[in-house]
């Protein structure tokens, strides 16, 4: 707790000296990514600073009703731009994640400082300041700490609808291993401030398209159970993808659902992406398996019960079964 109140204070200090900042968050963002982000720029903004958030890609419809949606970009010149004189990273592990590893690389301007803000126990401690616990259910919890610490007044119902969004997807809205006493804590404190329930539930849990269910349908057509392993997996293609002419990625939640299996200690699913590359999911509710071992073996990383990876190759069904095609 000491260590963690002593970041608090130096991010304070960095985000106090800056004008004018660079929020970036990860690539494909999730409700954690956009929520912590545009927590972020709404704090920032009370601060009385200048702010701009860059995203490899953009957030999906859903999340329209949050503020600031039009402080996001995909441009990544603003990356290189000598105007900011300070960059804060949220909800990355390390910057290739972010997407702006190769971008700060070509900057002809001297590189301003990185504040690293994260709750993944794989981050790798980029940047000058961090302020990071793995032990938070969601970026957004961690940013809530550093906003109460000196800024509580600053939360009003925007704010806490921003904070209380990537808390509510990154655990499965208080249903998957992430949920924890901090996160119920925080989850209360942030309704006591305002924030939407309702209006989050409505828009990223009860916004099922029929695309959806067919690409659900499909991954669970296709489980296979490897009881030596007690492993259960399952696979999704680019061409399931195609089929479907869903937004953004919706099937974030099947891996958490089949976590649920009785027989199963381990839930994998793979899925196909565009560049020639397979993503991994790994969960597990088995308090004595730490599945982020796998994933760093693999290139990944995450938690303990929720992480994952993500290697090159591609699909293919053969009479065994799915496998994956490196090459």
């Amino acid at each position: 707790m000491r260590d963690f109140l002593f970041q608090v204070k130096s991010v304070l200090s960095a985000l106090q000296a800056a004008d004018h900042i660079l929020v970036v968050t990860h690539q494909k963002p999730d409700g954690d990514a956009i929520g912590s982000a545009a927590a972020m720029v709404g704090y920032l903004e009370k601060m009385g600073k200048e702010s701009l958030v860059f995203c490899q890609h953009p957030p999906q419809d859903m999340f329209h009703f949050l503020p600031h949606m039009n402080k996001f970009t995909t441009d990544a010149s603003v990356v290189r731009s000598p105007l900011y004189d300070l960059i804060v990273v949220l909800d990355s592990s390390d910057l290739a994640y972010a997407g702006i590893d190769e971008l700060l690389r070509s900057r002809k301007e001297p590189l301003p400082p990185l504040v690293n803000i994260d709750h993944h126990a794989s981050n790798v401690y980029f940047g000058e300041y961090h302020l990071i616990d793995p032990a938070a259910p969601s970026t957004t919890t961690v940013l809530y700490r550093l906003i109460a610490a000196e800024h509580r007044h600053f939360i009003d119902a925007p704010l806490a609808t921003s904070l209380l969004t990537g808390l509510l997807t990154d655990t499965g809205h208080f249903s998957n291993p992430a949920t924890n006493e901090l996160a119920l804590a925080v989850g209360a404190e942030l309704l006591m401030h305002g924030a939407r329930f309702r209006q989050i539930t409505a828009a990223t849990w009860q916004n099922r398209e029929i695309g959806t269910l067919h690409l659900w349908g499909k991954a669970l057509a296709r489980l296979q159970y490897f009881p030596r392993y007690r492993l259960a997996s399952t696979v999704l293609t680019l061409e399931d993808f195609r089929t479907a002419r869903v937004e953004g990625d919706p099937t974030e939640g099947i891996a958490n659902f089949l976590a649920n299996l009785k027989e199963a200690d381990v839930i994998l699913v793979l899925k196909e992406q565009e560049g020639g590359t397979v993503k991994g999911s790994l969960r597990t509710v088995r308090p004595d398996i730490d599945v982020s071992h796998l994933a760093l073996a693999l290139g990944g990383g995450g938690h303990k019960k929720a992480a994952g990876f993500k290697i090159q190759g591609k699909l293919i069904r053969t009479p065994q079964g799915w496998k994956i095609i490196t090459g």
